[in-house]
């Protein structure tokens, strides 16, 4: 008798044991349906071991089957298994399927689950890990009624979380996020194909670049987000390159970042939101990036910030080590704020792509002695500083090219224009895409001593020139059909040309 049971388990692995049932690689199925199959418990007293991973598909006799569920019982008394995979096609587990697995560590639940058996944990030990990676909680009858759940750990995207709780999943167990590293970074799966950069216990070093999208475990991920304080304490960060596909970054997220001197936001069409550094000793924010002596920044996105004083204004505010600003073809605005107090600025470049600057976008930057505006057929909105100055009057501009017509409020409370009473200005190209100069455009520009209007200009505001009391040589060209009040009044000419 115990010779024949022997020979009977040798051939457990290849034979079918049961009316419509077969094993395939140590895991045995039932049929249920035209090309399906579910998973079952072994016979002749077999039972599971080890890790389980349970493929999506299995092929006996010819015939290809897809795995859609796992009966009731079917891991039943398995004392020795210790973690079980279950794929995306599986989306029913039986009642008590895995009661009593007194050894199972992790049960893994695919993503397209839709019921869960009542009791199907009953008897396990308080150390296990659920993950549940499907984003729509299941249908269930509680797992282990009666019993303490408080050791067990529920591993859900947190995107998944408020269903969840909705639904009652949350309450008696621990939770836990799907963590993982990647080429050094560390990431938090927001959902089954999202996540976000997290901090490293090892801290950030070097140059850090995410990557737009990361590989892990057979799925691919988009990055989306750089998470509260992720580089927080990085004392040996020096440079980070942020890809387009990251839309926020939380707050402190480089708090003490007393290296990082380059940083790259990459080109993208979609508004990066950024958070601020939290309340200091003196109960006001930080922006951002306040705590690091950055040099050089490229900008490749719009951005949104916090602009009130009590968050630090906006990211970059009072980085006086900033030297060098590239601005990309993608932005199309320059918030409020935006580079309040960088006196280490000495030039800008402002690409034909972006229409509007906001107020105080410049304000207190001392040192910044040459603004580029790209050629450019869209009009240009500039607004001001506060205290009735324009937008460029805390800078000793001395050189200024002009690629595209203007627009700003040009009444004495928002400082007439962005240029006016620069005396340090003394140099003005005007491009062949503008069309008029608008009123007060250079009033009090004492400094300048000759400018060259372009064919392409056919009106010169009210006071666009006045108190220029440098000014004595002209070219006016004969496309200019209209000459405001006062345009050139107290300029001193000695020659004025007309083309």
């Amino acid at each position: 008798m115990k010779k024949l049971l022997t020979i009977l388990m040798l051939l457990a692995a290849s034979l079918p044991l049961w009316a419509g049932t077969f094993v395939v690689n140590g895991i045995n199925y039932v049929t249920t349906g035209e090309g399906t199959v579910a998973v079952t418990n072994l016979r002749f007293f077999q039972k599971y071991s080890g890790a389980i991973v349970i493929p999506s598909t299995v092929t006996y006799n010819g015939t290809t089957y897809n795995v859609t569920s796992i009966d009731g019982g079917a891991f039943r008394e398995c004392t020795d298994l210790t973690s079980v995979t279950i794929p995306n096609s599986v989306t029913s587990i039986g009642e008590q399927a895995f009661a009593n697995c007194t050894s199972l560590k992790t049960l893994d639940i695919s993503e397209n689950i839709e019921s869960l058996g009542g009791n199907y944990l009953y008897g396990n030990q308080q150390d296990l890990t659920i993950v549940m990676r499907s984003l729509n909680p299941p249908m269930h009858v509680d797992p282990y009624e009666g019993f303490d759940k408080s050791g067990w750990t529920l591993e859900i995207y947190a995107e998944a979380l408020p269903l969840y709780k909705e639904k009652g999943w949350i309450g008696e167990y621990k939770l836990s996020h799907f963590n993982f590293e990647s080429d050094g970074i560390c990431y938090d799966a927001i959902s089954n194909s999202k996540v976000r950069v997290i901090s490293n216990a090892n801290k950030y070093s070097g140059a850090v670049v995410i990557p737009s999208s990361v590989e892990y475990d057979g799925t691919t991920y988009s990055v989306i987000e750089i998470n509260e304080s992720a580089f927080k304490d990085c004392t040996r960060l020096t440079s980070i390159t942020i890809p387009n596909s990251v839309t926020s970054i939380g707050n402190s997220a480089f708090d003490n970042c007393t290296l990082l001197k380059e940083v790259k936001m990459e080109d993208g069409d979609e508004t990066l939101s950024l958070g601020y550094n939290y309340y200091n000793s003196r109960g006001t924010g930080e922006g951002l990036f306040y705590d690091c002596p950055l040099k050089s920044l490229y900008l490749g996105r719009n951005l949104k910030y916090a602009e009130d004083r009590i968050y630090g204004y906006s990211p970059f505010c009072w980085i006086e080590t900033l030297k060098e600003i590239t601005i990309g073809s993608s932005v199309t605005s320059i918030g409020n704020y935006t580079f309040v107090g960088c006196t280490g600025l000495t030039s800008i470049t402002i690409p034909n792509s972006v229409t509007s600057i906001g107020i105080c976008a410049f304000f207190d930057c001392t040192s910044i002695k040459e603004v580029k505006m790209e050629d450019g057929d869209a009009t240009l909105s500039l607004g001001y500083n506060g205290d009735s100055e324009g937008l460029f009057y805390d800078c000793p501009l001395e050189s200024l090219y002009l690629g595209r017509n203007i627009s700003y409020n040009a009444g004495k409370d928002y400082g007439y224009s962005p240029f006016c009473y620069i005396n340090t200005l003394k140099e003005i190209t005007i491009g062949n895409s503008v069309t008029s100069i608008g009123n007060h455009a250079f009033e009090g520009c004492t400094g300048l001593t000759s400018i060259t209007i372009p064919n392409s200009v056919t009106s010169i505001g009210n006071y666009a020139f006045y108190c220029c009391s440098g000014l004595t040589s002209i070219n006016l060209p004969n496309s200019v059909t209209s000459i405001g009040i006062c345009a050139f009044y107290h300029s001193k000419f000695s020659n004025i040309y007309v083309n």
